[in-house]
C-alpha cells in the first residue's frame, strides 16, 4: 500500500473520531457515534490541538466550545497529562492554550503564538445527562477536582481496587493530591480502604447505589490518554516515514517500543507482535486501521447496520399509555414488542397488547422484553424477570430508572440490540462487584 494511502486513511479516521466526540459534547457537526463511549475531556483537547491541524472547521469549532465552557475544564490535568504526552505536542498545545487564554481569564499550560481565532458561538452547551458526558455530570456535582476524576475511574471499574499510584495514574492528578482525596472519601464512608503487601487499596463502597445517584452511565470505556498518545504517534509516523520498506519497518518498530505502555493500558499490545521485518510494514497497517477504525466507531456502526433495534414510545395521552415498544429487524419488518406471560392476567388491558399501561412495574418488563430478545439473538437466554435469583429484576429497574422514566411524554428512544447487550452486562458487572464487596 502506497505511504500516501496509509497517511490518508488514519487522518480521515482521526479526524472521525475527534469530531464525533466533540460533537456528543455539544460542537456544531453532524456525526454521533460515541453516544455509549465514556469521554475523557483533557485528553481529547491535547490531541485536537494536533488533529486539528488537519481540519481549520474542526479546530475553530473546539476552540469556541473550550472558550464557553472554560469552566467545566481542568488546567491540571491539562498540565499532568501533558508532560505525558508525545514530546512535539508542546508546540501545537501551546498555540491552542494561547488562543483560548486571549478570549478567557483562564491560564492553561503551553506557551505559544495564538491560533488565528474568532469564536463563532455555533457550539451549545453540554448535555451533562447524556451517557457519554458522566465525566462533566461529576464536575457539575463535585467541582472540576481530583474527587469527580477518582469517582469517573472507580465507577467505570468498579470490582478493580487500586493504589493510590494506579487512581493517580488514571485521573492525571498528582499523587498527593489523589491520596489526600482517597483518605477523606474513606472516612466519609464513599470508598474503602484495604492494605496489600503494606500498600493500602482503595475501591467504592456501593457502587451499584453511587452509580444510580450519579445517573445514565455509559456502557464504553477507553483509555483515552493512551489512545490519543498512540494515534498521535501513528499519525506523526504516517507522515514522515521513510518510503523504503526495511527503513519503514525500524521506525514502525520504534515507534511500537515507545508506546508499548500506552498498547498495554489501551489493550492493544498482543495485537501489535507483528510477522518478518519483510511483512512488518502491512501487518503494521492492518492493525492501525483495525484500531483506528474501532476508535472512530466505524466497527460499531457497521454492526449496528445488521442488527434490529428496539424503538421505545413515552406516550402523552391517557388510556392505555404510556409505553410503547417496537422491535425492527434488519430486513425491514417490525413487529411490537411482546410480553407473552402476561397473557391473561388482565382481562380488559393484557399485557401482551403493543401498549403497556403500568409506569411503575411495565418500564423494568419492557426492559426485560427488550434484553431478552436482543441476547436470544446471539442464542443466549438471559432467564425470566422473576427467578430465585434477583439480577435481572435489578438490571432491568436500573434500566428503567437510568432510560425510561427519564423520557418525556411525548418522546421516542432507540436502542440497538448491541446497546442493549453492553448495557446489560456492564450492569451485571457492576452489579456483581457490589455484592462481592
Amino acid at each position: 500500500m502506497p505511504n500516501n494511502d496509509f497517511r490518508e486513511r488514519v487522518e480521515h479516521l482521526a479526524l472521525e473520531t475527534v469530531w464525533s466526540l466533540w460533537v456528543e459534547l455539544g460542537v456544531s457537526a453532524w456525526t454521533r457515534r460515541h453516544q455509549s463511549w465514556e469521554i475523557d475531556l483533557e485528553p481529547l483537547i491535547l490531541a485536537t490541538s494536533r488533529i486539528g491541524l488537519l481540519d481549520s472547521r474542526l479546530m475553530g469549532e473546539t476552540l469556541d466550545w473550550c472558550i464557553s465552557n472554560v469552566r467545566l475544564i481542568s488546567a491540571t490535568r491539562l498540565r499532568n497529562l501533558l508532560k505525558a504526552a508525545n514530546g512535539t505536542l508542546d508546540q501545537d498545545f501551546g498555540r491552542y492554550s494561547a488562543a483560548v487564554a486571549r478570549h478567557t481569564h483562564v491560564r492553561w499550560p503551553g506557551e505559544g503564538d495564538p491560533l488565528p481565532f474568532q469564536p463563532s458561538g455555533k457550539s451549545s452547551a453540554p448535555d451533562l445527562l447524556r451517557p457519554a458526558l458522566v465525566q462533566l455530570r461529576l464536575r457539575a456535582l463535585f467541582g472540576v477536582s481530583a474527587r469527580a476524576e477518582i469517582l469517573r475511574t472507580m465507577i467505570a471499574d468498579p470490582a478493580r481496587s487500586q493504589s493510590v499510584a494506579d487512581v493517580s495514574d488514571a485521573t492525571g492528578y498528582g499523587k498527593d493530591n489523589v491520596a489526600e482525596s482517597l483518605y477523606l472519601m474513606a472516612r466519609a464512608g464513599v470508598v474503602e480502604a484495604d492494605a496489600e503487601a503494606n500498600r493500602r487499596r482503595f475501591k467504592l463502597v456501593d457502587p451499584n447505589q453511587f452509580a444510580g445517584f450519579i445517573g445514565a452511565l455509559p456502557t464504553v470505556h477507553k483509555e483515552w490518554s493512551a489512545v490519543f498518545k498512540i494515534m498521535v504517534g501513528v499519525l506523526d509516523l504516517a507522515k514522515s516515514a521513510p518510503t523504503g520498506t526495511m527503513a519503514h519497518a525500524v521506525e514502525i518498530t520504534r515507534l511500537l517500543r515507545d508506546l508499548e505502555p500506552e498498547l498495554t493500558k489501551a489493550g492493544l499490545a498482543s495485537g501489535t507482535r507483528l510477522a518478518t521485518a519483510e511483512a512488518r510494514v502491512s501487518d503494521f497497517e492492518g492493525w492501525v486501521f483495525s484500531a483506528f477504525r474501532d476508535w472512530a466507531g466505524e466497527e460499531a456502526q457497521q454492526e449496528t447496520a445488521s442488527e434490529a433495534t428496539y424503538s421505545v414510545h413515552r406516550l402523552n395521552f391517557g388510556g392505555y399509555g404510556p409505553w410503547q415498544a417496537w422491535i425492527h429487524d434488519p430486513d425491514g419488518t417490525s413487529k411490537p414488542v411482546q410480553m407473552p406471560e402476561w397473557e391473561g392476567l388482565y382481562q380488559v388491558h393484557p399485557r401482551s397488547d403493543t401498549t403497556i399501561s403500568d409506569d411503575s412495574t411495565g418500564a423494568p418488563r419492557l426492559a426485560h422484553a427488550m434484553f431478552d430478545d436482543a441476547f436470544r439473538r446471539k442464542s443466549v437466554d438471559i432467564g425470566r424477570y422473576w427467578s430465585e435469583d434477583p439480577l435481572n429484576h435489578l438490571i432491568t429497574r436500573d434500566f428503567a430508572e437510568e432510560r425510561l422514566w427519564p423520557m418525556y411524554p411525548g418522546s421516542l428512544a432507540t436502542f440497538s440490540e448491541s446497546f442493549m447487550r453492553s448495557w446489560y452486562e456492564d450492569r451485571k458487572r457492576r452489579l456483581n462487584a457490589s455484592r462481592n464487596t
